[in-house]
């Protein structure tokens, strides 16, 4: 999709590249329910998504075309919709903890195209998203 699928780091690429779509409104409404399927499964499965409501598959569906509509009406932003704000769902982290993922977020999310503004959301969206993600290998703290 986004090239390096032999990397093992292709699946947070991935993630990380649909975010800032979202977010800039980029991504291409061909093939829409499809992606963000996939980018659920991903964000979900591979860091262990703490929101109960991802668990049924009928709410999911209902979420995602929902979704669409909302990413579809320019004056909202995506990323507040219920399903995002579901995907970031978390354990609780120390607020130590939570700094240093908010700098290593910044720190990778700077590196592409578009990252710079997207960093500049209030709702430090991207840690969220990280403690998300990499929920397993976080588990203690940092």
């Amino acid at each position: 999709m986004y090239g390096l699928p032999s990397s093992p780091f292709y699946n947070e690429f991935l993630v990380f590249q649909t975010v800032l779509d979202l977010a800039d409104r980029s991504l291409d409404s061909g093939g829409f329910e499809e992606h963000i399927s996939e980018f659920i499964k991903v964000v979900s499965f591979n860091g262990g998504c703490f929101s109960e409501g991802l668990k049924d598959l009928e709410k999911v569906n209902f979420w995602i075309e929902d979704f669409k509509k909302h990413y579809l009406n320019k004056e909202k932003d995506p990323l507040s919709h219920k399903l995002m704000r579901s995907l970031i769902q978390h354990p609780p982290v120390s607020e130590q903890t939570f700094k240093k993922i908010e700098n290593l977020s910044h720190e990778i999310f700077s590196q592409f195209p578009g990252g710079h503004n997207f960093l500049k959301r209030s709702d430090s969206f991207a840690a969220h998203l990280f403690l998300t993600l990499f929920n397993s290998s976080i588990n203690g703290e940092v």
